[in-house]
C-alpha cells in the first residue's frame, strides 16, 4: 500500500498504473489540511478524484491524539464536505477492509461480518 498518497493525484499515469494494480491508497483529509496544509480544506482534497480514477482509496486519521479525531470523525467530516451517504462511505470502508494486512480469511470474515452490518444500517435508514 501507499500511505498518504495524495500526490498521485497530480500524475494520472502513474494513477492509472496503480488503480491497474489495485495497490490501496491511504489518505488522511483531515490532516492533509490541517497539519500537512496540503488542501485548503477538505472539498479541495483529491480524494473523489482519486476514487473516481479508479484508485482503492481508504480514508484514515494521521495522529488521533494531537488532532482530536477518530476516524468515525473523519468519515463524518468527509461526509459532510462531498455530500456522502452512507452507501458510499460504507463503500470506502469496505475497500478499507479489503486493504488490511489481515491474512485472506480473517478479511473475508471481516468484509462479511461489516457487509451484514451495512444490510442492517440500511434497514433502519428512513425512506
Amino acid at each position: 500500500r501507499i500511505d498518504h498518497g495524495v500526490a498521485i493525484a497530480e500524475d494520472p499515469e502513474l494513477m492509472a498504473r496503480v488503480a491497474d494494480a489495485r495497490i490501496p491508497i491511504t489518505v488522511c483529509p483531515t490532516s492533509n489540511v490541517v497539519i500537512a496544509n496540503r488542501f485548503r480544506s477538505l472539498v479541495d482534497h483529491p480524494l473523489l478524484a482519486m476514487r473516481d480514477a479508479g484508485l482503492l482509496v481508504t480514508i484514515n486519521t494521521d495522529d488521533p491524539a494531537m488532532m482530536d479525531l477518530d476516524l468515525g470523525e473523519e468519515y463524518r467530516r468527509v461526509a459532510e464536505a462531498y455530500t456522502l451517504g452512507a452507501e458510499q462511505l460504507g463503500l470506502f470502508a469496505l475497500e478499507g477492509i479489503d486493504s488490511t494486512w489481515l491474512d485472506e480469511s480473517d478479511r473475508r470474515a471481516l468484509r462479511k461480518e461489516f457487509e451484514g452490518d451495512l444490510v442492517r444500517l440500511r434497514a433502519d435508514e428512513p425512506v
